[in-house]
């Protein structure tokens, strides 16, 4: 049966507005950071092709599923359902570029930002220093602590001294609290001195409901007065009056031969 001119011009316009309506959803264009679940259609020598619902198959480039360790490696198979990052949505080749590292990145990002919003406190390793503070290393996150978010630190410590107390505290790990988190950036900002703070309330408070008469504790001299010692009993400060510094009458605090190391 020949179709009418009125029905051709129909069947073509159908089919061009179809045509436009998949070019249009394409599963919502993959956009740059977003993250996607997607299917192992193949495993190659030069990357992993995996298929995230648009008309055409991304790829992993073999060095990012490297970086993910041999084991992981092994446990990848044609078939399985991976969540990938889009890391480039059209290359200069014009091709899909995905990520598994970046997964994992992202949700660091994601964790992040839960600990700024729930004032968590985290422990982080200091991995490096420099003039303005210390680098310091959050899963697969570099993040930043300004020498004046540092606990020991204060704002007449001389630089020289600054950059010496900075330095050993490379290696450790400390407790932080999340201040700024800001992705497009890449600018993640902590502080030791704010998490600290929040620790010795809570430590404080648990010993208040917990320490009774007599109890003996070990604590540190932290500071001299005339009239006693505050001693820092691990989040609480004490005050050991000088009257109770020795047996023996003491006039003065500098004066007492006894080390004040037990808290009753």
């Amino acid at each position: 049966m020949t179709l009418q001119p009125d029905q051709e011009i129909q069947n073509e316009f159908e089919e061009e507005n179809w045509t436009a309506l998949l070019d249009e959803y394409d599963y919502a264009h993959p956009q740059r950071g977003e993250l996607r679940d997607g299917l192992i259609m193949q495993i190659e020598d030069n990357g992993v092709l995996v298929s995230i619902g648009t008309k055409r198959e991304g790829v992993i480039p073999w060095q990012d599923v490297r970086q993910m360790g041999d084991d992981y490696l092994q446990t990848l198979h044609v078939g399985d359902s991976i969540q990938v990052y889009v890391q480039d949505p059209e290359n200069k080749d014009g091709d899909l570029i995905l990520s598994l590292t970046m997964v994992q990145v992202a949700k660091d990002w994601d964790n992040a930002a839960q600990l700024l919003e729930d004032g968590g406190i985290v422990r982080c390793k200091v991995v490096g220093f420099n003039k303005g503070g210390l680098l310091v290393q959050f899963n697969r996150i570099r993040g930043f602590v300004p020498a004046s978010q540092v606990a020991q630190l204060h704002g007449r410590t001389a630089a020289e001294e600054r950059q010496q107390a900075l330095q050993r505290m490379v290696n450790q790990e400390i407790p932080l609290k999340v201040i700024e988190v800001d992705r497009e950036r890449n600018r993640l900002v902590f502080s030791e001195r704010s998490a600290t703070q929040d620790w010795r309330k809570a430590q404080k408070q648990r010993m208040l409901t917990e320490l009774q008469a007599g109890d003996i504790l070990v604590g540190r001299v932290n500071q001299l007065t005339n009239f006693g010692a505050f001693i820092d009993l691990g989040g609480a400060d004490g005050l050991a009056h000088i009257s109770e510094l020795s047996w023996q009458r003491v006039n003065h605090r500098a004066k007492c031969s006894q080390p004040v190391r037990k808290f009753a």
